[in-house]
């Protein structure tokens, strides 16, 4: 395969990130820039190495016309997900697209349906199974190192709010944020639970107002007998929050934060080190890189997808079982079939 020629759907953060990352691959460039508004597509254009083409929604049908255009990267806000990933796979493209895919389990199972009828990729952006410190703890976990895994342990904290805004078109706190956690999770044991509980709170008023939560707790039971749990909770004021414990038979493993060094002070006012990242593309800096490459890997036919239907369509189904339990103040019983 030559050249990967791109185009991209939505010119924010994350839109940025993966349309950088493409380009320092040296095997893709970005010929389109779809967004609602130009001047955001422009200001990403003029930061590649080469122009890419801007043009706003509701003209973007010379895109998916465009037959030199080999795959898409979909950042759009997530209530629009769906309706793009069906256009682009339609049109013969491979899709890239960020969680949540869609905001229910069935238009997921269907947007993967359509891409295995048109014979072209979709994946999903769980960015964190291609983080090197989550990737040593599910290998050495698939090679047994801790014997008969027990429990797992998540806490995800994110350093400042969402904007209301934000909130009433993520999809809500399960399929926006603990979808990372949940995917991990399942992906280190192999496995998706049978049972889950969830009880969540909204401190903040923005989010109050749009029926979402900031802080949930979520408690997962798995056939293999194993424990699973997910804090979440959308601010933390010391910065981006992010652990991860894997207890087993033989042992432990841990993922700690990450900090811009790796310094302590030691004095008699006490130790001082540098405080927690805040940017979750500092924290996933190279997460976002190796994912992009998998894709292009992916495409090339060089390697399967790490991310596949059924495992984005169980995560999606366990988000929606986290509502409902929260919403109920009930265990519910997963059925995947």
């Amino acid at each position: 395969m030559g050249r990967l020629i791109l185009a991209v759907f939505g010119a924010g953060r994350a839109g940025s990130i993966h349309a950088r990352n493409a380009v320092m691959t040296g095997r893709a460039e970005i010929k389109w820039i779809v967004d609602a508004v130009p001047n955001n597509g422009r200001k990403l254009s003029d930061e590649l190495p080469s122009q890419a083409k801007v043009v706003k929604f509701g003209d973007h049908d010379q895109v998916l016309q465009d037959k030199s255009v080999n795959a898409v990267i979909v950042t759009v806000p997530s209530l629009m997900h769906e309706e793009v990933i069906k256009g682009c796979l339609k049109a013969g493209k491979a899709v890239f697209c960020e969680k949540p895919l869609t905001l229910d389990s069935l238009s997921t199972k269907e947007c993967f349906e359509l891409s295995q009828a048109n014979g072209k990729p979709l994946i999903c952006g769980f960015n964190r199974r291609f983080d090197p410190t989550v990737r040593s703890i599910h290998d050495q976990v698939q090679r047994g190192t801790l014997g008969q895994i027990k429990s797992i342990k998540i806490c995800s904290r994110d350093p400042e709010y969402p904007t209301g805004e934000y909130a009433k078109s993520s999809g809500g706190i399960f399929k926006d944020a603990c979808c990372h956690d949940i995917d991990i999770i399942c992906y280190i044991l192999k496995e998706f639970p049978e049972t889950v509980y969830a009880i969540g709170h909204a401190f903040n008023p923005d989010i109050a107002s749009v029926g979402d939560y900031d802080q949930v707790f979520i408690v997962m039971k798995f056939p293999s007998g194993v424990n699973a749990s997910i804090d979440m909770n959308r601010k933390a004021v010391y910065g981006y929050d992010q652990r991860l414990e894997v207890f087993g038979s033989k042992g432990m493993l841990q993922e700690g934060n990450l900090r811009p060094t790796a310094t302590i002070l030691n004095t008699s006012d006490g130790e001082r080190q540098d405080s927690l990242v805040v940017q979750f593309s500092d924290r996933y800096k190279d997460a976002y890189r190796n994912e992009m490459d998998h894709f292009i890997d992916v495409i090339a036919g060089q390697r399967d997808s790490l991310v596949t239907g059924k495992q984005t369509e169980a995560v999606i189904k366990i988000a929606e079982a986290c509502l409902q339990s929260v919403e109920t103040g009930q265990a519910v019983k997963m059925d995947y079939s």
